[in-house]
């Protein structure tokens, strides 16, 4: 069991404390969130499968993420690091079909009409395009054309629910694909034993988690407990999480924890450094246990690198660890129970969580909070923020958010923004310069 500090292996931090670790992820899907690491290098050697099993369609994604888009007439900020709010408006036509977008550790993927796009990162097959080459503008998934429902991103794999069946596809360390000989695949693969019935989807660093008629089965790395069976041993098929067997109508996989949505309340699994588990306790957990306070009323959940945040009742509560003020309440303080973000008590209805910052749609408009070394609070500034900041440009129509490791987007009228850190190509606006203001994601 951990009682302190954060465990190694988790995502590289801009902090000046505390956090060792050197991989880690961003945020998952709508309700979920961050993306988690399994502990340890991971390899991009291997053997990649570059056919394996096509997936049979779709396009994907639940969508967690809010989005704000360009309005129109917003001019390009040329290939500077944006300022003054302009947002790009690049080749991209007007409203390009964009029902849902999600930030990982690098890479970022989007439904679009139906399809799968994905772009930044593709150093083993994380894109899908059945290549290793980076694209700093989305590349189409193979063979994800229709069907797909959800998506989650992960540090270097992806996943997408595809005609109620689930699709996977990059780096197969600790059995993180689901697809029993542990081979990497640059396109998609099944995931072994769920083809029908999937409604949720949540990807960490060294694992994913589906939610299957109500029920939650995870597989991949089993650091912390992760898959929540009550063992620490890896399974490259899905397994049951203990104690959930219906009712689940969201799951957040974080950095080294898991969170779901139950009946209305919020129960995590997994480690409990810094608080991440809300139970107001240090002690890890390999089975579901209730975060504190939070026994109803929870819409939406969102767990990142080492910290969870929810929507609850309209309002926006956090918890865990809060160097950079990731938590919103004007504190650097951490906390092992829920606390309220500062300003956000109703209107919300989207949260996402990055490495160290975090962002909800408030009333339609963007306000983020936490670290921003890279400009991911999305306000033309570096500087952290321990309260909520307006996200420039983003204002009014925005209907989702997602946060990356050190970037964010958002959905505006079918159209997807992205802002902060592109040293891969992650906001998907064809240039590798990170961006202080929103830019308009240019879809083919």
């Amino acid at each position: 069991m951990n009682t302190g500090g954060k465990p190694a292996g988790g995502r590289a931090s801009t902090a000046t404390g505390g956090k060792t670790s050197t991989g880690g992820t961003a945020a998952g899907n709508v309700i979920t969130g961050g993306s988690q690491n399994s502990g340890g290098a991971i390899s991009s050697g291997g053997t990649h499968v570059t056919g394996g099993s096509n997936a049979a369609g779709g396009s994907q994604s639940t969508g967690g993420f809010g989005g704000a888009s360009s309005t129109g007439g917003a001019s390009s900020s040329g290939g500077n690091d944006a300022s003054g709010g302009t947002m790009s408006t690049g080749g991209t036509a007007a409203n390009p079909g964009v029902s849902a977008i999600i930030a990982g550790e690098y890479h970022t993927c989007a439904l679009v009409n139906g399809r799968a796009d994905c772009w930044g990162k593709n150093s083993v097959g994380q894109l899908g395009n059945a290549s290793t080459i980076d694209s700093a503008v989305p590349v189409q998934v193979q063979t994800l054309t229709a069907g797909v429902s959800a998506i989650g991103v992960g540090r270097v794999h992806s996943c997408a629910v595809v005609n109620g069946g689930v699709k996977c596809w990059g780096y197969d360390g600790n059995g993180r694909l689901g697809t029993v000989d542990r081979e990497s695949s640059f396109v998609p693969s099944q995931v072994q034993g769920l083809t029908a019935n999937v409604t949720d989807l949540s990807v960490g660093g060294g694992f994913a988690c589906a939610v299957a008629s109500g029920k939650v089965r995870c597989w991949g790395s089993n650091l912390y407990g992760l898959l929540g069976n009550g063992s620490t041993v890896d399974s490259a098929v899905p397994v049951q999480v203990q104690s959930l067997s219906s009712n689940v109508s969201a799951i957040a996989a974080g950095e080294v924890h898991n969170c779901v949505v139950l009946n209305g309340g919020a129960q995590c699994w997994g480690s409990n450094a810094e608080g991440l588990l809300g139970n107001n306790s240090s002690a890890d957990s390999f089975v579901p246990i209730q975060v504190q306070g939070l026994t109803s009323g929870v819409t939406a959940i969102n767990a990142a690198g080492w910290h969870t945040c929810a929507l609850v009742n309209g309002g926006v509560w956090c918890w865990g660890y809060n160097e950079s003020g990731e938590l919103g309440n004007n504190s650097t303080e951490p906390t092992w129970v829920p606390v309220q973000v500062h300003g956000i008590t109703s209107g919300a209805t989207s949260v996402a969580v990055g490495f160290d910052h975090s962002c909800a749609v408030v009333d339609g408009s963007v306000k983020c909070w936490g670290a921003n070394a890279y400009g991911q609070l999305g306000n033309n500034s570096t500087q952290a923020s321990l309260v909520p900041v307006q996200v420039q440009g983003l204002t009014l129509g925005v209907t989702a958010v997602t946060a990356g490791a050190t970037d964010s987007c958002a959905l505006v009228n079918r159209e997807a923004l992205c802002w902060g850190s592109n040293s891969f190509g992650q906001l998907g606006d064809g240039t590798t310069i990170s961006r202080l203001v929103p830019v308009r994601v240019l879809f083919p």
